[in-house]
C-alpha cells in the first residue's frame, strides 16, 4: 500500500495522501471499543469468545473478498524475461547487497531503531492499559470506549494536521509528537481516574496525529526507486522483535504495581482462615470484602479495600514514560546525523 501510495502521488500531495490512508485505518479501529464493551455488557463470561469468533468472521470475509475480486496487475515483459532467465533472482540478490551499503539505508534504520521505544507505547496502550483499568476500577469499565479516543483524534486531527504542517519536515514533526506521545502516561500522576485514563489517550493520540503519518512519509521519501519494500520491511522489525520486552515489562509494571485484586485477596483470606481470624470461612474464592462480611469484625481480619485494590498508577505509568521518552531524546540528540538530507 504504502509502495502504491508513493508512486501514485505527488512531492505536494503526498504528505496529505499518507495522512488520509492513516485516517482511513483507524477507522475500524473506532468500531472495535463500542463492540467490545457491548459484548461484555451482553455477556461478560462469553465476551472474548464473540469478539474473537466476530473478528475471524470479518477477517475471512475481507480475504474472500481480496481473492475474488481484486486482480494483480500483470507482470511487465522485462521481469518475465529475468524471471524465465534465471538472472532476477541475482538481480535481487544484488540490489539487497547494494542497499545494505548505502547511506541512507543505515541511516533510516538508525532513525527506526531510535523510534522504537516510543511506537512500544501503543503496545502498552493494547496491553498494560486494559489489565490496569479492570483491577483499578473493575471488570465493568469501559476500557472500550476509553481505546476508541485513540482513532476518533486521529480520524478527525490527521487531515487537518498534515494539512497545516505539510510545509515543515518531517523530522521535526515526528520529534515533536514523540515527546507529546512518551510523555502523555504522566498524566496519571496527577490524575489516576477514569478521566485520567482518557486524558492519558487524548494526549497520547495528539502526538501520534503528528508523527506517525509523517514516519510513514520519512519512509518513503529516504527509500530509493524500485527498493521501497526493503527499507518497509526492515522499519517494521524494531518494533516486532520489541513486542517481546514489552509484554514481559507490562507483566512485571502490572505484578508490581496493580496487582490482580481476586489473587492477592484470595492469598491473604486464605491467611486470615488459617490464623483462625475468621469463623465458618471456607470459600476462598471470594474477594476479601466478601470474605470479611463472615468475620466478626472487619477490622479483626484486616481487609479493607486498600488493601484488597491496591493499584500505584503513578509509579506503574511513569516508568512507561520514562522507557518511552528515550526515543524523542537519543532523536534529538542525533538530529544531524538522522535527518532527511534536504533536496
Amino acid at each position: 500500500m504504502l509502495i502504491g501510495m508513493k508512486r501514485n502521488t505527488t512531492s505536494s500531495n503526498k504528505t496529505f495522501a499518507f495522512g488520509m490512508f492513516y485516517t482511513i485505518m483507524n477507522i475500524g479501529a473506532l468500531c472495535c471499543g463500542p463492540i467490545i464493551d457491548g459484548f461484555t455488557l451482553i455477556s461478560p463470561i462469553s465476551a472474548n469468545r464473540f469478539i474473537f469468533a466476530l473478528g475471524g468472521f470479518l477477517s475471512s470475509l475481507g480475504g474472500w473478498i481480496a481473492v475474488s475480486y481484486l486482480e494483480e496487475e500483470s507482470t511487465s515483459k522485462s521481469k518475465r524475461s529475468d524471471m524465465e532467465n534465471g538472472t532476477g533472482k541475482e538481480k535481487d540478490n544484488k540490489n539487497l547487497r547494494n542497499t545494505y551499503m548505502e547511506p541512507s539505508f543505515i541511516r533510516f534504520m538508525v532513525f527506526s531503531l531510535l523510534l522504537t521505544n516510543v511506537r512500544s507505547i501503543f503496545r502498552h496502550l493494547d496491553a498494560t492499559l486494559p489489565k490496569y483499568l479492570i483491577r483499578k476500577h473493575g471488570p465493568g469499565v469501559a476500557k472500550g470506549s476509553i481505546y476508541s479516543i485513540n482513532p476518533l483524534v486521529i480520524i478527525l486531527g490527521v487531515p487537518a494536521v498534515t494539512a497545516l504542517t505539510s510545509r515543515i519536515d518531517s523530522y521535526s514533526i515526528i520529534l515533536c509528537g514523540s515527546y507529546i506521545s512518551a510523555l502523555s502516561p504522566c498524566v496519571f500522576a496527577i490524575l489516576d481516574n477514569l478521566f485520567g485514563a482518557g486524558l492519558f489517550v487524548f494526549i497520547l493520540s495528539i502526538g501520534e496525529t503528528l508523527w506517525s503519518p509523517r514516519f510513514l512519509d520519512y519512509q518513503v521519501s529516504v527509500s530509493p526507486e524500485g527498493r521501497e519494500a526493503v527499507f518497509m520491511a526492515f522499519a517494521s522489525a524494531p518494533l516486532f522483535l520489541s513486542k517481546l520486552p514489552v509484554g514481559w515489562f507490562s507483566g512485571y509494571l502490572l505484578d508490581h504495581y496493580c496487582p490482580d485484586p481476586l489473587k492477592s485477596c484470595e492469598t491473604k483470606c486464605m491467611v486470615w482462615i488459617f490464623e483462625n481470624t475468621c469463623k465458618n470461612t471456607t470459600d476462598t474464592d471470594m474477594l476479601c470484602k466478601r470474605t470479611c462480611n463472615l468475620c466478626d469484625t472487619e477490622s479483626d481480619a484486616f481487609c479493607v479495600d486498600s488493601l484488597c485494590h491496591y493499584c500505584d498508577s503513578s509509579n506503574l505509568w511513569l516508568w512507561v514514560a520514562l522507557t518511552t521518552v528515550i526515543s524523542p531524546i537519543l532523536m534529538q540528540t542525533f538530529r544531524k546525523q538522522l535527518a532527511e538530507p534536504k533536496s
